[in-house]
């Protein structure tokens, strides 16, 4: 009986090519332990930045091979700061549906620049007073900051791949436009529907 685990265990869907033991090196993508199946090839692939990926010393992205598409991330604290790591990996046929959605930075980003706003306007009205408020200048300051904090959260927007897997669990992964203005997840979208030509977009 085979196994229907895309991380790799023993049996015939996910075998590996030969019965030697695997090292790190030989992992189908970098810094993941995952073997890669019989005649398994990375087809394309959506990488974090090189800086972190080097810096971790592992391959940071979503892959698709023509077998299983596999996600090595991490977590983040603050959306910036790494706290773990995460790999999952999926067969394709397994795969329901998939689409991009646009997202916008964190609502707490939005709460905290209107926050400051607020305390800006007050701290200039109230400017000058000896009742403890804040001065006319670090009203002037606050409003300030809550004003780049409020349209960092307007005007930055980033593409999300979404692949829906076994019909709840999500597979996303942060993208944006390459250098040379390239849509990088559609063609992430294009390369999986030459793979699952049969699936329908999910915008």
């Amino acid at each position: 009986m085979s196994s229907n685990n895309p991380f790799g265990p023993k049996g015939s869907r996910a075998a590996p090519p030969t019965s030697r033991q695997t090292s790190p090196d030989d992992a189908i993508v970098r810094g993941t332990g995952l073997r890669p199946l019989e005649n398994e090839q990375i087809v394309h692939s959506l990488k974090r930045g090189e800086f972190e990926s080097n810096l971790q010393g592992e391959g940071l992205g979503l892959f698709l091979t023509d077998r299983r598409l596999i996600l090595h991330g991490t977590h983040r604290i603050f959306l910036v700061i790494p706290s773990g790591r995460k790999v999952r990996a999926a067969y394709l046929e397994d795969v329901d549906t998939a689409g991009v959605q646009t997202k916008r930075l964190s609502q707490w980003l939005l709460a905290v620049g209107l926050f400051l706003l607020l305390v800006g306007f007050a701290g200039m009205i109230a400017g000058g007073q000896d009742d403890g408020s804040l001065s006319r200048s670090d009203g002037v300051t606050v409003l300030v900051v809550g004003a780049i904090a409020t349209l960092l959260w307007i005007l930055i927007k980033r593409d999300q791949v979404v692949f829906s897997v076994a019909g709840s669990d999500h597979f996303e992964f942060d993208t944006f436009k390459g250098s040379s203005g390239t849509d990088r997840a559609a063609e992430f979208l294009n390369a999986f529907y030459r793979l699952r030509p049969e699936l329908k977009v999910r915008r």
